[in-house]
């Protein structure tokens, strides 16, 4: 994961409004925000968002804590 991933990826998981905006709408959420991902760093967030929804609605967190630090 780039570091400019991991700053995003960090912000949502400090961030609720954040977080809720790229779980809306990870592309746009990260431009809007200034980050400037490349397009299979794009492809991998939206991979992250699909993984985190696949929890939420299984009600399991658990699996995501490595990749997202809990997010």
């Amino acid at each position: 994961m780039s570091a400019e991933l991991e700053q995003l990826v960090g912000r949502a998981v400090m961030d609720p409004e954040f977080r809720g905006q790229v779980l809306d709408d990870p592309e746009g959420a990260a431009k809007s925000a200034g980050f400037n991902l490349a397009d299979a760093e794009l492809d991998q967030l939206k991979e992250i968002v699909e993984r985190y929804r696949k929890h939420a609605e299984a009600g399991s967190f658990d699996a995501l804590g490595g990749k997202l630090g809990a997010w």
